[in-house]
């Protein structure tokens, strides 16, 4: 008797035959199995590894192609060879006949016949595997030393957020449940891990550091994390994509205030009175400081600019202008005509009852010092406040009766978006005023999250700062250490370590290295630079085979084992476009691959809705022409108001969702 029987299960298809083992029969199980079995698991666990999912590896692909032309030709005979031309279609099995047999006539008139095909058809599925092999940014067949699968549960999964919640954002996990949470509540997507295929997230508590030389995807990654914010976000860079990319979506979520005196193309809607709070000496000394660390050139870690002379005159003038109602532009007149004869910002600190001691006395020393001493110590007042000379700035700086003012405590209650653009000069440049302001939200979101009962702004306040050092040079090393605590995530890009250290210093920079996780994109060429990350990856184990031939001839192979480093610096700097390094703490590093912020489909989705109410409104425009009515429309919706409206909460009906907690205001 045959071990094994062969019968036809019930209820199956006649034809079909299944197997029986009988008992007590072991069978030696092939070990290839295990692996196919393993792989079948992967893709159920993760639907984006499933075969033809987005995920599905290249190289698979070029694989079934490869396989699927000799199938395809090799199924010809099974056609009828008298009427080459047609196609029965009635069936699938015909169907394929059908191609086959096409495909076969075809290559019958290549040059070589069949054959020449077939070669062809090799000779492109090799070619094709290839270049996927030179372009792959992480050889599969050296995973060591990358995060394995557990390690990306542990660090950088979105389930890992998840169970998180109740500290990373306790008040919306106790309004809605955890079960209605996803992973972008409580962090940022930063890619997809190339070797295993599954999300990479950083958490709000995280500070990252991107460094990203020009055109190599950084915009794709954060216009993403745009998006993404659930709350404020603050986003700062020296071009308009960023805005265009993102602006239709959180013009959704909340009013979106642009402040851009530089960059065609994007008008600008913010009027900031900075003066106004300033009788407060809290704010005063915040707005004083922040002003002049925006212009100080490198060695940003020198904290001289709060304690020199310069900082104790623009502190007093400020409140100077408070007191009588001024603006900055009042300021920046007071500055560069400053003399013996200057005494009104003098006088209005000697009126004002709540003046704290000793700051009148400090301006009127500078009023009545001799000229040279009097210039050197207003030369730096002077720079800070020189981008005031362009009309553009000067109207966004100068509050007009009647026009609405940015209020950054009721601009993160409504959980706006902020739109800072401003190009790099050498003088007159915005970044005073970028610090000033960011630096304001910054200290204001501080204060709403230290007044909240669990310590955290909630939602978060996303800060995403493209050019960071140029851009918008604030006290990043300071505000690293706590920032993450009170639900303030920073992104800040720079395009090299070399310009982090410019503009903070050696030890500013170090700072910041420290604090920060780190995305890199391809494109570095600084040797140093590309050395500090690879040592950062570290280094795995790699068995070396060594062949000699003794005088007799006989071969003699002996294994040793060096260590070799886990991201050679040429696999650095050769990063293909929309991949990054990501380097999280003391995990494993990952190789990421960054989908592209205007490839997402909830972007997507408003644009082609917003395609939709234009051509929507252009029908109505002209019916209403033809009826002699004029029209005021927009395909936008209306922004959600400024100081919102609180209603009172509804009460839960069963089984009903919880409803989303409406934002407190503070």
């Amino acid at each position: 008797m045959d071990p094994i029987t062969s019968s036809t299960s019930p209820g199956s298809t006649p034809g079909r035959r299944w197997y029986r083992r009988p008992r007590g029969l072991a069978i030696e199980r092939n070990p290839l199995m295990n692996q196919f079995d393993n792989q079948a698991t992967d893709r159920r666990d993760n639907p984006d590894t499933r075969l033809g999912g987005e995920a599905t590896p290249p190289r698979r692909w070029a694989a079934y192609a490869a396989a699927g032309l000799p199938l395809a030709t090799g199924a010809a005979p099974t056609a009828d060879p008298a009427n080459p031309t047609s196609l029965n279609t009635t069936s699938a099995g015909d169907m394929l006949s059908n191609i086959g047999h096409v495909l076969w006539d075809v290559a019958g008139h290549l040059p070589g016949g069949h054959l020449g095909a077939g070669g062809l058809a090799v000779a492109a599925a090799g070619a094709g595997y290839l270049k996927m092999r030179l372009d792959r940014p992480v050889d599969r067949n050296t995973r060591a030393g990358f995060a394995d699968k557990d390690e990306i549960r542990e660090h950088f999964s979105g389930q890992q957020l998840l169970e998180r919640a109740d500290v990373l954002r306790p008040d919306l996990v106790a309004a809605r449940g955890r079960r209605n949470l996803v992973p972008t509540d409580l962090g940022k997507l930063i890619g997809k891990d190339v070797i295993h295929r599954r999300e990479i997230y950083s958490s709000i508590e995280d500070m990252t550091l991107v460094f990203a030389p020009p055109r190599t995807g950084k915009s794709a990654l954060l216009g993403g994390h745009v998006v993404d914010a659930p709350g404020s976000s603050v986003i700062a860079s020296t071009r308009g994509d960023l805005y265009r990319h993102t602006v239709d979506v959180r013009r959704r979520r909340g009013p979106v205030e642009v402040f851009n005196p530089d960059v065609a193309g994007v008008p600008g809607t913010l009027i900031w009175n900075l003066v106004k709070g300033c009788t407060d000496p809290v704010v005063a000394f915040r707005r004083a400081g922040y002003l002049l660390s925006g212009q100080s050139v490198g060695a940003v870690e020198d904290s001289s600019f709060w304690d020199n002379q310069s900082y104790r005159v623009l502190r007093s003038l400020l409140m100077a202008a408070a007191v009588g109602e001024r603006d900055l532009m009042q300021v920046r007149g007071w500055v560069t005509n400053m003399n013996p004869k200057t005494r009104e910002p003098h006088r209005l600190l000697e009126s004002f009852e709540h003046c704290p001691p000793g700051w009148a006395n400090d301006l009127l020393q500078v009023i009545e010092a001799p000229e040279r001493t009097r210039e050197s110590i207003l030369l730096t007042l002077i720079s800070s406040l020189e981008c005031l000379a362009l009309p553009a700035v000067a109207r966004i700086v100068t509050p007009v009766k009647g026009m609405h003012e940015f209020d950054p405590r009721l601009f993160l209650q409504a959980g706006g978006s902020l739109y800072l653009m401003g190009r790099h000069r050498s003088k007159g440049s915005v970044a005073p005023l970028f610090t000033a302001l960011v630096g304001e939200l910054y200290e204001t979101g501080k204060e709403m999250a230290a007044n909240s009962p669990h310590d955290r702004i909630d939602p978060p306040l996303d800060m995403i700062l493209d050019e960071a050092a140029v851009t918008c040079p604030l006290p990043l090393h300071n505000w690293g250490a706590d920032a993450g605590g009170s639900n303030i995530p920073i992104t800040m890009s720079v395009q090299s370590p070399s310009q982090l250290y410019e503009r903070w210093g050696q030890r500013g920079g170090e700072t910041i290295w420290q604090l920060s996780n780190k995305l890199v994109f391809g494109g570095l060429s600084v040797p140093r630079d590309l050395q500090d990350l690879s040592d950062l990856c570290g280094e795995r184990e790699k068995e070396v085979t060594t062949t000699s031939t003794n005088a007799k001839g006989e071969v003699t192979k002996s294994v040793s084992v060096i260590e070799v480093p886990v991201m050679k610096k040429d696999k650095i700097r050769r990063l293909p476009k929309f991949h990054g390094l990501y380097i999280h703490r003391n995990a494993a590093p990952v190789v990421v691959k960054i989908v592209p912020v205007w490839k997402r489909d909830d972007v997507r989705a408003v644009a082609k809705e917003i395609r939709k109410n234009e051509r929507n409104q252009a029908k109505l425009a002209k019916q209403a022409e033809k009826l002699g009515i004029e029209l005021q429309t927009s395909p936008h919706p209306p922004m959600p108001a400024y100081k919102p409206v609180v209603p009172k909460q509804p009460q839960q009906q069963p089984g009903q969702q919880p409803a989303v907690p409406l934002r407190k205001a503070v």
